[in-house]
């Protein structure tokens, strides 16, 4: 503390008292006193006293509130929430408070939170202009499934003659992955790729916000057959523009019996479907292994707490920067570290690039490379990986025997089986609206052409449009309203699973194939038709399943191949209520942990030797 600082302190603690012995004359000279303090010290401890003291003579004053909550953002989200509320309780339209307020609820997917304050405040959150609380709203409203009014909110900003160049930036990269969700694939790539341009021609260097553009192409690429070249190409700016460093020593490897220390890295450790993959592995780990789990979320999630219970060492690190973080996992001595989530939403993808594991891999969570020179390997396996694929990955694959997935049903609810109508056949397309392609609609439009009493129900994504979704998929399809069942927004996985007792057939998706939805599918017995294509792991994750299962029957090589098979198992009632016997059995014995944890811990300890 400098002389002239420690005055002013001197002078702040000095009129307080005073201010406290009734002197009001005061109270304006302090106030001004107490801010200069705010504003030019970084110490947390002296900026909390002072703000406490003028809390007490000014306790109603949302400009303090709003800084108290400021300050304690960076140590604590709940604290910080509790302040914002109460500066908001004072003055609702108070623009920096909301923006914080906002961003919180917003990270940590507190949806209904944003929807309510909006409705206590008689829409005040779309009434204001400040095009910050609009990149928010606009953002919201796509989590929220309401793609066209989120487009119209990042269009609104952009034509409102915005100049900051990140709000732009961020407004072009995430218009762009949403018109993804509606499946308009031209304006998605545009708006990316101009997103994208923006980072040289506006030199926007913030890496936090760069990396939304990349992440986002990167995740709209898999919606189509890019060549390999093409992906190969935009995974390698993303890896020269990913700061890098290579500080770290690593003390040795594990030798003589020492447990193998394994960090799993993800923004998912909650009711995410990723949970449905990774806790099987968390719970059936053997006492080899000393399993972290690196947490970047704002607030633990008891229900995956208590699904995990004391399997692994739970490590919540939102707060930390890449460098903080890197820094910490390697004091940790952690050997193996794994990223869960790719280039999904809370991923730590930067932090990897700090090298703070001597092995690092990505796993799970992204059906494509990192496109990072320091991820080592990926966990994949032959049939979803091609041994001969011209598919390039920065990382080296490495492959588990059979299927790459340990899936496990989490909820525990039970799902009565279909009994097939020999009349009407129900075909189901339920996997994310995104994925019906082109590609795959011209298919099921044949299918439908061959079959005419066959019914198809398609699960909607979105909330807005739904009676204009519906015209489309009867246009595309060329089928009357009769043979169309479209089941909107679902808001509990009660009301997901129940689909699979409505359908006889599920109908993969290409290129972008099922997973999770597949895997229920599996589990509940409903027999699946997919395609494989030798050069997209994103292509495949349904045929592994279902070879592994034992029904690589339901595997087509063509669209052609996929259309026949559909249609030979549509006019065969008997062998869908056969497959509604036999699937789930097996799949089951497919997911048997054991042999599973046998493999995936052995093709752990390989990229230690």
């Amino acid at each position: 503390m400098t002389p002239e600082t420690e005055s002013e302190f001197t002078k702040f603690n000095k009129q307080y008292t005073e201010a406290l012995s009734g002197k009001s004359y005061m109270l304006t000279h302090l106030y001004e006193i107490g801010m200069s303090i705010i504003n030019t010290r970084d110490e947390f401890v002296i900026r909390e006293g002072v703000l406490t003291k003028l809390l007490v003579l000014f306790p109603s004053n949302a400009q303090l509130l709003y800084y108290m909550g400021y300050i304690h953002l960076a140590k604590s989200t709940t604290k910080a929430l509790l302040w914002f509320r109460q500066c908001l309780d004072r003055q609702p339209g108070h623009v920096d408070c909301l923006l914080d307020y906002l961003k919180i609820l917003f990270d940590n997917d507190m949806f209904e939170a944003i929807e309510k304050y909006n409705e206590k405040h008689n829409g005040i959150l779309y009434k204001i202009s400040d095009n910050r609380i609009r990149l928010i709203l606009a953002a919201h409203e796509g989590k929220r499934r309401n793609f066209e009014k989120s487009i119209q909110q990042y269009l609104k900003i952009i034509a409102s003659g915005e100049t900051d160049p990140t709000t732009l930036f961020m407004c072009y990269s995430n218009t762009g992955i949403t018109y993804n969700d509606i499946d308009n694939r031209v304006d998605s790539v545009g708006y990316l790729q101009t997103a994208i341009s923006m980072i040289k021609t506006h030199n926007i260097n913030n890496v936090s916000v760069c990396k939304n553009a990349f992440s986002n192409l990167f995740i709209s690429s898999d919606y189509d057959y890019l060549s390999p070249s093409t992906m190969a190409a935009q995974h390698k700016a993303y890896n020269e523009f990913v700061p890098k460093s290579k500080n770290f020593t690593f003390p040795s490897k594990p030798i003589n019996g020492q447990k193998i220390r394994i960090g799993y890295v993800s923004g998912d450790f909650d009711t995410h479907v990723v949970s449905q993959f990774i806790v099987p592995i968390l719970l059936n780990h053997t006492d080899a292994f000393e399993v972290h789990c690196f947490s970047n979320m704002a607030f633990a999630n008891p229900h995956f707490a208590d699904s995990v219970g004391d399997r692994a060492i739970s490590h919540h690190v939102q707060s930390l920067s890449d460098v903080e973080l890197a820094t910490y996992i390697n004091k940790l001595d952690i050997h193996i570290l794994i990223d869960l989530s790719g280039h999904t939403a809370k991923n730590r993808l930067e932090m990897f690039a700090h090298n703070p594991a001597p092995v690092q891999m990505t796993y799970l969570g992204f059906p494509n490379s990192t496109g990072l020179d320091s991820i080592h390997y990926r966990i994949t396996d032959a049939i979803a990986d091609h041994p001969e694929s011209n598919q390039r990955f920065s990382e080296k694959l490495i492959r588990m025997p059979r299927c790459f997935l340990l899936f496990a049903d989490l909820y525990k609810l039970k799902v009565p089986t279909k009994v097939t109508d020999h009349k009407r056949v129900v075909l189901g397309a339920i996997n994310r609206e995104s994925k019906n392609s082109a590609y795959v609609i011209s298919a099921w439009r044949s299918i439908l052409a061959e079959c005419p009493d066959a019914s198809i129900l398609i699960k909607l994504s979105g909330r807005d449009n739904e009676e204009a979704r519906t015209k489309y998929y009867m246009d595309t399809l060329g089928i009357t309203r009769d043979r169309l069942i479209t089941v909107g927004v679902l808001a509990t996985e009660a009301e997901f699973v129940k689909i699979y007792s409505k359908i006889d057939i599920l109908l993969d998706t290409f290129p972008y194939s099922g997973t999770t939805t597949s895997c229920k599918s599996l589990f509940y017995s409903v027999p699946i038709v997919t395609k494989y294509h030798k050069d997209y792991h994103v292509n495949n994750v349904t045929s592994s399943l279902l070879i592994g299962s034992g029904f690589p029957e339901l595997v087509a090589y063509s669209d052609e191949e996929y259309v026949t098979k559909t249609v030979d198992l549509i006019r065969d009632p008997d062998r869908i209520s056969r497959y509604k016997k036999e699937i789930s059995p097996r799949f089951s014995e497919l997911m048997e942990p054991g042999a599973f944890m046998k493999s995936y811990e052995a093709l752990l300890r390989s990229t230690l030797d």
